[in-house]
């Protein structure tokens, strides 16, 4: 093999490793040794990125809204706000409003929280109204009720 001392003249420092990577390279049995490594060396290598197109996202958003509206227990429920993926479950979350359909409940708004499992294409809500807390200057089961903010809260 060459080395860097043995090339003649005032060659550019890139002529000489291009002698030296010429004269190295594998030929015969090394070139057969150095290419069966490379299955050996493919687990090592990342994954090739996976990115879907923007149809695939609009297709999926549909999905995901449908079968949200499917699983509401809401009458009229419409989306609101943009939908949540986490990717590491694989579940995506979106916000439903609409009125309760119950007679007691009078017609009153209602919002659930509707989370897609995208390994099972199903869908389930629950009752969204207990993430905003007690609205405020209401008393709901004798608790006090909440004021502006930064303020106490008053009693009843």
């Amino acid at each position: 093999m060459a080395s860097l001392s043995d090339l003649p003249g005032r060659r550019s420092v890139a002529a000489r490793w291009a002698v030296l990577l010429r004269a190295s390279r594998p030929t015969g049995a090394g070139l057969i040794a150095a290419t069966s490594l490379l299955p050996l060396a493919a687990p090592l290598l990342p994954p090739p990125a996976l990115a879907s197109s923007p149809a695939a996202w609009a297709a999926y958003d549909t999905t995901v809204r449908a079968a949200c509206r499917a699983a509401s227990t809401l009458a009229g429920p419409i989306e609101r706000g943009e939908r949540l993926d986490l990717p590491g479950p694989g579940l995506s979350l979106l916000l439903l409003e609409g009125r309760y359909p119950q007679p007691h409940m009078q017609g009153k708004r209602g919002l659930e929280l509707c989370v897609y499992e995208q390994a099972t294409r199903r869908a389930s809500v629950a009752d969204a109204a207990r993430l905003l807390g007690p609205l405020a200057n209401s008393s709901a089961a004798g608790r006090p009720a909440l004021g502006p903010p930064g303020m106490a809260p008053t009693r009843p």
